[in-house]
């Protein structure tokens, strides 16, 4: 009678132990993806960019991301708009919205490699691209004042003589969304001869996503330093990022 006891006393620990061993690595699965889990992708129509005469009618007029990846524009303006996604030739219509309300979303997801055009329907001004690729790396790190940091660039091996396209984007941590209104600088250093080889001015990120591009013509390793100064049109004490990146022949 009690080993018969002691058999099912074993069964109901052995079973504790899998229960337990199943959720620790549920929750280190979970982890793991909240670590490298982004915010949304949005692109988002700038207020006033039914004028032709401004200069600047989308946040990110060149958007790499990966294959399966999901991008919502976003109308910040006070107007319908829509956008139509077309083929890189720009003649097929891949996709197209329905009038977009002024806070409002349209949402598509790029399930193909390749590079895409989009454009306003009635605004032809109003365009950009999408490069949708899985040749695409990205590093994440977190500033004290509660920002996370998303740097993304294609190609993720850059050579030298090649053109690198960067995203930046800058997440509230509480929240998880982009993080408004941040002013930021970008900087390519040349560590081995401390020489800056591509550098914004300070600039303010209305919607927390911001494009950079630079053709590389070295190889080595390289430091990608990015800095912020300012949160919601508030000055913080300025403090900076650095990563390294790696130029090959």
């Amino acid at each position: 009678m009690f080993s018969g006891l002691n058999f099912h006393s074993n069964r109901y620990y052995f079973s504790l132990n899998i229960i337990f061993f199943s959720f620790s690595i549920l929750f280190l699965l979970f982890s793991f993806y909240s670590q490298f889990a982004y915010a949304e992708e949005i692109i988002t129509i700038v207020p006033g960019s039914s004028d032709s005469s401004r200069y600047r009618f989308f946040d990110i007029t060149e958007y790499p991301i990966s294959t399966g990846e999901e991008i919502k524009w976003y109308n910040a303006d006070n107007i319908l708009h829509n956008i139509k996604v077309l083929s890189s030739d720009g003649k097929t219509i891949v996709t197209e919205s329905e009038n977009i309300k002024p806070k409002e979303y349209f949402n598509y997801e790029f399930k193909q490699e390749g590079q895409y055009l989009f454009q306003s329907s009635k605004y032809p001004w109003m365009k950009g691209k999408i490069i949708v690729t899985d040749d695409i790396k990205t590093v994440k790190e977190s500033f004290e004042n509660d920002i996370d940091l998303y740097v993304s660039w294609t190609p993720s091996t850059i050579k030298s003589g090649e053109k690198a396209i960067f995203k930046i984007i800058f997440i509230d941590k509480k929240s998880t969304k982009n993080q408004e209104h941040i002013d930021y600088s970008f900087t390519i250093k040349d560590s081995a001869v401390d020489k800056v080889l591509y550098k914004n001015s300070l600039t303010h990120s209305a919607w927390g996503m911001e494009p950079a591009s630079y053709t590389f013509d070295l190889t080595g390793n390289l430091i990608i330093e990015v800095g912020i100064q300012g949160i919601l049109f508030q000055p913080i004490t300025p403090e900076y990022i650095e990563f390294e990146i790696e130029t090959t022949q």
